[in-house]
């Protein structure tokens, strides 16, 4: 699209200036034609828009619009979008980014960006568009959903009134209503980073799927009755709809943390580093916006830098804001720019714990410390990021950054304060350099398995090799028989137990295994057992002990901790859980105040890449600088690049 169709927008003092797109009457085959007139922006403002939401698409698909008699190229889905929207009679103002901003200006690209939140807030309504109804499904999906949300009245009541949708309830459902109501859930708009600000941002929004069409308030109760569905025990979500859910669970959860009236409580309800850290399931054009898109929310806001005004959006100046956006600014210079404001805004180093590396990210120029949240998928480095599905990105990482838990379970820099200072290649922080890595293993369950079994071989308590792992342990019995017996741990296999579950009893909670100890050693042991298959070869265990053993609780612990990490194993006998890419020679260091140990990878004397955070198990709690201070080595400066 030309630049030269754009005029330069008011500039006032206390003023905030938008176009609005005046789409020209018409319907079917004739062409779309509008004006773009310039109109302020505020709540109050006397010119009626509606906004749309709507997934840019392939740019080799295009088409044609006309402004002041000029042929004017668009994407093939805002054109769709355009056409659904028309009026037959009458003009019909609407805003969309792709024809409102001038997306050949970058300064007016980031000044309009900024208000984003704004625009949509102020519009009289959100347009959703998802596209063409190409299966001729539309009309059954919204017709179903429609039906359980008033049949049920789950927008005007709550969960403890609902009830589960038994089997029979579901077996009455046309199997096609189902598959449709997927096909909905699974449209790619729920998957784009922009939406979440687009769909809370203004209560009153539609989706429009082809030509049918549903408000989002009867979306979000039927969303919501789903999810409550499955956890009180249906089988509805897990066995029709479960795998089309994920990118919309993020997408209600997080739209309604943007309106201001959901965090009354302030910032703190909801964390703009949780905002990113959930940004890792979404998907977005320019990698720039994984952090643009979330500036609308109030966590992006410095109350401090806002004073009394952060109370109201509309007066907020973009100065309060973390970031302000820069589209001439690289990605790698947005991502150390939203890195550092955190570290700054809440005085420690948790953004750490938003890095992870693959091979490609690992060696390249940018700096190692800064999250790069376009590249999370440890599974195709350098294929660009919109062309892979936003499923593919999820599986590529661990589901739970330890971070995310805080200083509430975890305290490795125990009784020290965060010390760094930055540079402009560098990040200097304190503390201690404590073990090298000797060993990082693939399927850290089977390595589990393989200790339990080669500490039954050693004790007497087992005369052979179970036949299950057979093959995998022959050739590590004495690898596995010497780590016996150079650990620093009392038990090691409950040390390797409590490594792989991270500490906690099971995956769906927060309860520390050092709550109830003996219940976590059986549950382990349980699963230990079924694993390697010699339940019936151990005659020490009790009856009583095996009957009230769960190992459920612990298979679902390590199952949520171990997926897309490694077993640790160090040169002073220490186990834990690393990033993937972790390799031999790598260290373990403690940062002074900082919640959970990193893996760095030396690069010259004192100078670091950082390759993520772990679990050790034993320095948790302040141990390893307890240790090294008793040592006479108090923390020093290590340098990361």
């Amino acid at each position: 699209m030309s630049d030269t169709i754009y005029s330069p927008l008011p500039q006032t003092l206390g003023r905030r200036f938008i176009r609005l797109c005046e789409l020209q009457p018409g319907s079917g085959a004739e062409p779309l034609r509008i004006r773009l007139l310039p109109a302020e922006l505020h709540k109050r403002a006397t010119r009626e828009y509606e906004a749309i939401s709507w997934v840019w698409g392939e740019s080799a698909s295009c088409t044609i619009i006309e402004y002041k008699g000029i042929n004017l190229t668009i994407r093939q889905n805002l054109d769709d979008a355009m056409r659904a929207f028309r009026l037959p009679d009458h003009a019909r103002l609407l805003w969309a980014d792709a024809l409102c901003i001038n997306q050949g200006d970058p300064d007016e690209k980031a000044e309009q960006v900024a208000m984003m939140g704004l625009i949509y807030a102020c519009a009289a309504k959100v347009l959703i568009w998802l596209g063409g109804d190409h299966e001729d499904v539309a009309s059954n999906a919204f017709e179903e959903i429609k039906h359980h949300v008033e049949s049920r009245q789950l927008a005007k009541s709550t969960p403890a009134t609902w009830r589960v949708m038994s089997d029979e309830e579901v077996g009455r459902v046309d199997a096609k209503v189902w598959k449709s109501i997927r096909t909905f859930f699974g449209n790619e708009w729920f998957s784009r980073v922009w939406v979440q600000q687009e769909l809370g941002m203004n209560q009153s929004a539609t989706f429009f799927w082809g030509d049918s069409q549903i408000s989002s308030k009867n979306i979000g109760a039927f969303y919501q009755w789903l999810t409550w569905n499955d956890y009180a025990g249906g089988t509805v979500v897990k066995g029709l709809l479960a795998n089309s859910l994920y990118a919309a669970g993020s997408t209600f959860g997080l739209a309604a943390t943007f309106r201001r009236k959901e965090t009354s409580q302030g910032s703190s309800a909801f964390s703009f580093m949780q905002l990113l850290d959930y940004s890792q399931t979404l998907l977005a054009t320019d990698p720039r916006d994984y952090v643009y898109a979330f500036l609308s929310h109030p966590s992006a806001r410095n109350a401090a830098a806002a004073g009394d005004q952060a109370t109201d959006w509309d007066m907020v100046d973009t100065d309060s804001l973390l970031v302000v956006p820069d589209y001439k600014k690289t990605v790698d210079e947005v991502y150390s720019d939203i890195a550092l404001a955190l570290m700054r805004h809440h005085a420690e180093l948790e953004p750490l714990t938003l890095v992870f590396h693959n091979e490609s990210t690992l060696t390249s120029d940018a700096p190692s410390w800064v999250p790069r949240w376009h590249h999370k998928s440890a599974t195709t480095p350098g294929v660009p990021v919109e062309k892979e599905q936003w499923r593919r990105r999820w599986n590529g990482l661990p589901p739970r950054p330890l971070g995310v838990f805080g200083k509430k379970f975890f305290d490795a820099g125990r009784g020290t304060p965060v010390e760094t200072s930055v540079s402009p290649d560098h990040l200097t922080v304190k503390g201690v350099v404590f073990d090298r890595v000797s060993g990082a293993y693939d399927q850290p369950r089977l390595m589990l398995d393989s200790l339990w079994v080669a500490s039954l071989i050693k004790s007497g308590q087992l005369s052979g090799i179970p036949q299950k792992l057979a093959g995998f342990l022959e050739s590590k019995l004495k690898m596995m028989t010497s780590w016996l017996g150079n650990t620093p741990y009392e038990d090691p296999i409950l040390a390797a137990a409590l490594a792989l579950a991270c500490g906690f009893v099971n995956g769906t909670s927060s309860k520390r295994a050092f709550d109830d100890l003996v219940t976590f050693r059986r549950n382990f042991a349980a699963c230990c057992a079924e694993d390697a298959g010699v339940q019936n070869q151990l005659d020490h265990v009790g009856a009583d002990e095996k009957a009230s053993a769960n190992p459920t609780d612990f298979i679902s612990a390590i199952n949520i901790f171990c997926f897309s990490r490694k077993f640790l194993q160090c040169d002073k006998g220490y186990f834990g859980l690393v990033p993937t890419v972790t390799k031999t020679g790598d260290y373990i260091a403690v940062f002074s105040g900082v919640a959970v140990p990193y893996v760095l990878r030396p690069v010259s004397r004192g100078h670091f890449k950082v390759v993520g955070h772990c679990y050790v198990q034993g320095i948790m709690n302040g141990e390893a600088l307890i240790s090294a201070m008793k040592d006479g080595k108090m923390p020093t400066e290590i340098v990361l690049i």
